[in-house]
């Protein structure tokens, strides 16, 4: 004997309301792997405290506008040596091209696209407003230099890229 039509059309479409709701609770499932990842991973933060930093802008502002005022002029030559080994020469100079002796002149070099690399270089001095660092580097690659140079209480600071062969 065979089952009347509204039986069978009724026996057809119980699986899709089941259908529906896998499908949810995999995309819950594969959400939740997301978020998980997202937690365990870099958070990718380049600057730490980036509200307190921009809070204080207005102070970076006016301490650049007292750098251009001095009218100094910083030149960094990246000398690259062998196996990620170099030297850094800074030229300073002020406003009518004279060398500018005493400095004291540190820097910080760092990895753009990777934190932990760090390196802190302290220059001296080789005479006519030549500082020099000597660098060893554990990658190769484009590298970042953050200078602060200082004397008699002023300090200027200048950054520039230079690349590791």
């Amino acid at each position: 004997m065979t089952a009347p039509a509204n039986e069978m059309h009724e026996d057809r479409g119980r699986w899709i309301p089941l259908l529906f709701i896998a499908g949810l609770a995999l995309l819950v499932v594969v959400q939740a792997g997301f978020a998980w990842l997202a937690i365990r991973s870099d958070p990718g933060v380049a600057t730490p405290n980036a509200y307190e930093r921009g809070l204080a802008h207005n102070a970076v502002l006016r301490q650049a506008a007292g750098e251009a005022a001095l009218g100094w002029r910083i030149a960094v030559e990246p000398r690259a040596g062998v196996a990620r080994r170099g030297t850094l020469v800074v030229t300073a100079s002020d406003a009518q091209a004279r060398p500018l002796d005493g400095l004291t002149v540190t820097g910080l070099v760092q990895r753009p696209t990777r934190a932990g690399l760090d390196l802190r270089l302290a220059f001296h001095f080789i005479g006519a407003g030549r500082y020099q660092a000597d660098y060893e580097l554990p990658l190769a690659g484009l590298w970042a230099l953050d200078l602060l140079l200082e004397r008699d209480g002023v300090q200027v600071q200048h950054a520039v890229r230079f690349s590791v062969p």
